[in-house]
């Protein structure tokens, strides 16, 4: 979490023009339903327009779980192996960055081992037959692989 500058900074204009820019490079970057969404005027001190988008995201709130589930169940695995690999590294991610949202729920080494064999199933049919190979290797463990 950012915090609040000190007041003596807040009047240096280098830090003045350094705010301005920041601002507009977090809010470059927004489409439009979340700039709808966090900025409430254009004049926003960064940190506490970070600090809302931080909060949103990394909330542990029913929502923001389910939205990720969906973003993980709706990768596809193409078959070239270029775009494998980079959907097997948003997986992974992903996944990740559910485990850090919720431990409770990833507690469970079980967890990894469902998920993993979801992702087998999905590998398109030119990689069916390292699958099994690939799925009786995992090792139960709660941790996820990096790609």
């Amino acid at each position: 979490m950012l915090i609040e500058p000190p007041s003596t900074v807040k009047i240096d204009p280098i830090y003045l023009k350094k705010k301005e820019m920041v601002s507009y490079f977090i809010v470059g970057h927004l489409d439009n339903e979340n700039y709808n969404k966090f900025v409430s005027n254009e004049d926003e001190e960064p940190y506490k327009l970070w600090n809302r988008i931080k909060e949103h995201y990394a909330s542990s709130s029913g929502e923001n779980i389910a939205s990720h589930f969906g973003k993980l169940f709706s990768i596809k695995f193409p078959p070239s192996s270029s775009a494998l690999s980079e959907a097997i590294s948003s997986f992974c991610s992903t996944l990740k960055l559910l485990q850090g949202l919720s431990p409770s729920l990833f507690a469970a080494d079980i967890m990894v081992q469902v998920l993993s064999f979801y992702v087998l199933q999905l590998l398109p049919e030119t990689c069916r037959h390292v699958s099994t190979a690939i799925f009786h290797s995992i090792k139960v463990s709660a941790e996820i692989p990096t790609v």
